[in-house]
Order: structure tokens, then C-alpha cells, then sequence
């Protein structure tokens, strides 16, 4: 693919500072398919983002209520239930991966969930027995019920938390959308306990997926990601603030299988983009015949996105970033 050297008049890397570019493709916003957005690479450090940048207001009418889904469901009662299972499945998961530590300080461990959405991982969380914590951008629409969950419609950097006061926090699928990545990873670093742990998932630009399919690539959600990484951009950005990687991994079924299916629709031009997975947070009657003509092409492209799963899982080329994170000594540089 050509790539056209170009300097951003719109600000320089968030990561670097460069101003440099490259553009890598044009492509379509999410939701319509009409408006055109592009993709600049930044010729320093390799951090992909989304041109033109749009200013928080503007982005805020792409956080329509549609996006979080109605009432306490985004999806159908099926997938509702899978979501609930993988969040829990998540919290056990990182509650392991805490281990020990959970209770050095001999009290309530407490996690951070930055892009928490309706609070279903915190949920999870407050089974297990943290003290539980999320931030929501001020667009988002719902009311979480539980008192033991405390949600702060603003920024880790307006909420000024104590120094080293989480044990867990987490990006999940949430550092793509922040308009300052780089800050936001410098102010957890403060936050975070010298014994915590860092969850980030995010896409992977990287990935066999996003070389496949391009500018009709599932992940890209567009304008609302306004960066795209890769293990080698994301690396750079965390380890200038002072983390390190301790565990990887590029798979996720959910994200990838679904994804590939997508992305594979979207290249049929006489569909809407992402119509299928619209259509899926939409009840059985408001479904239109659009949705069962993709079920059954989904049907015939599943034995290929299996396939794409296993083979970008071994080669660490899946659609997922997913990585645990932990705080440099204090004397690294």
C-alpha cells in the first residue's frame, strides 16, 4: 500500500510529538458510511490516528444513546447473557492475575474501570469484593442502581484520584477513544498502586484482520476511535510512561470471529455498513429482511473467520491487543 508522506496541520503525535505523517487509507464512518475520515501514521513512532481530529463536542453527537443500547440491554437476551459471562470470566480472571497482592495493604483491594459503559465488568468486580470505580463520558445515558459502584461522568484527570490508590485499572476497548491517550497513561501510572496492575485491550491495527480488510475493517468505528495501535505503538506510548508488559495476547474470539464476519459483509456494497451488528442490538420485530440475508452469508463465512482466529491467534497477528501492565521503578527512564 502507498503511503503519501504528509505533516499534520492539526497537532503533532500524542505519543511522540512528531508532526510528520504518512497516510495510510481513507476510509468510512461507522455508522452511515457517508462521512470520509482518513488514517495518518506518525513517521516517528508508528501511532495510527484518525484525521481530521474532531473536538470533543463534536464527537459527542457519535455517543448517541444507540451506542450504549436502551434500558439495561444493548443486545439480544442471548448475547446480553454471553457479555455477563465474559465479564465475569474477565474479573476472575484479573483478580488471579492480582494474586497475592490483592490484600498486602490490608484492606479492600479497589479497581478502575475507565469506559465502564452500563457497569457489567464492575458488577463482576463487586461479587469478587473490590471497591469498585468507573468513569463515563458525560454523554453516557444510564444510571447504575448499585451503591457499592461509584461512576464519575469526566476524566481520570478531573476526578484526582490519590496517588497509588488502585489495585486494578482497566481500558477495555476504551484507550482508542480517548483524545489524549498519552496523558491518560501518565495519570494511571500515578493512580496506580507500585504492586497494581494495568489492563488494556484494544484493536489491533496490527492484525491479519486489519490487512485484510482495510478501510471495511469492523474495529476501525470510525470517528469514534480516534487511534489505532499496534503491539509496537502501544509498547512505545506505555513505556515512555513508565510500564512495563508483562503478558500479551492478540486473541479474543468474540471480537475476532464477529469482526471478520463484519468486515466481510461491509466489503458488499449494496449493504449498510455494520448493519448486521446494528441490527443485532435491535429487538426480533424491528429487524429488517437485510438482517436475515447477512445471517445466512454470517453462516457461510464463519468456517473462514474460525480459520482467521486460529491462524492470526498463533502468529500474535489477532484482532485483539490484549495486555497486563506493570509500573517501571520508579528510577526507570
Amino acid at each position: 500500500m502507498k503511503q503519501n508522506s504528509i505533516q499534520s496541520s492539526e497537532a503533532e503525535c500524542n505519543s511522540c510529538g512528531n508532526q510528520n505523517f504518512s497516510l495510510i487509507i481513507d476510509a468510512y464512518d461507522f455508522d452511515t458510511g457517508n462521512e470520509k475520515f482518513s488514517l495518518i501514521r506518525c513517521s516517528s513512532c508508528g501511532l495510527v490516528r484518525t484525521s481530521p481530529l474532531l473536538s470533543d463536542s463534536l464527537l459527542g453527537n457519535y455517543y448517541k444513546t444507540d451506542y450504549y443500547g436502551k434500558g439495561e440491554q444493548k443486545f439480544s437476551p442471548f448475547i446480553e447473557k454471553w457479555t455477563i459471562f465474559n465479564n465475569l470470566k474477565l474479573a476472575k480472571s484479573i483478580s488471579h492475575q492480582l494474586g497475592n497482592t490483592r490484600h498486602e495493604n490490608g484492606r479492600t483491594p479497589r479497581v478502575l474501570d475507565i469506559g465502564c459503559g452500563r457497569g457489567n465488568l464492575l458488577k463482576a468486580f463487586n461479587q469478587l469484593g473490590f471497591e469498585c470505580h468507573g468513569i463515563e463520558r458525560t454523554e453516557f445515558p444510564g444510571q447504575h442502581d448499585s451503591k457499592a459502584i461509584n461512576i464519575y461522568k469526566t476524566s481520570i484527570q478531573e476526578s484526582k484520584f490519590d496517588d497509588n490508590y488502585f489495585d486494578v485499572i482497566i481500558l477495555w476497548h476504551v484507550l482508542e477513544h480517548l483524545s489524549n491517550p498519552a496523558d491518560t497513561i501518565k495519570e494511571i501510572n500515578r493512580t496506580l498502586s507500585p504492586s497494581g496492575i494495568l489492563i488494556i485491550a484494544v484493536p489491533n491495527f496490527g492484525s491479519l484482520q486489519s490487512r485484510l480488510f482495510g478501510k471495511h475493517w469492523f474495529h476501525l468505528d470510525l470517528p469514534r476511535h480516534l487511534y489505532h495501535f499496534d503491539y509496537f505503538s502501544l509498547h512505545n506510548m506505555l513505556e515512555k510512561n513508565n510500564f512495563k508488559i508483562t503478558k500479551y495476547d492478540t486473541r479474543a474470539i468474540d471480537q475476532s470471529i464477529f469482526g471478520f464476519i463484519q468486515s466481510a459483509l461491509n466489503r458488499i456494497h449494496w449493504l449498510q455498513p455494520n448493519s448486521f451488528y446494528e441490527q443485532l442490538k435491535q429487538s426480533w420485530s424491528d429487524r429488517r429482511l437485510s438482517f436475515y440475508v447477512q445471517g445466512i452469508l454470517a453462516g457461510i463465512l464463519l468456517p473462514f473467520s474460525l480459520i482467521d482466529y486460529i491462524v492470526s491467534g498463533l502468529s500474535h497477528k489477532g484482532s485483539c491487543l490484549i495486555l497486563t501492565c506493570c509500573k517501571q521503578n520508579d528510577n526507570a527512564e
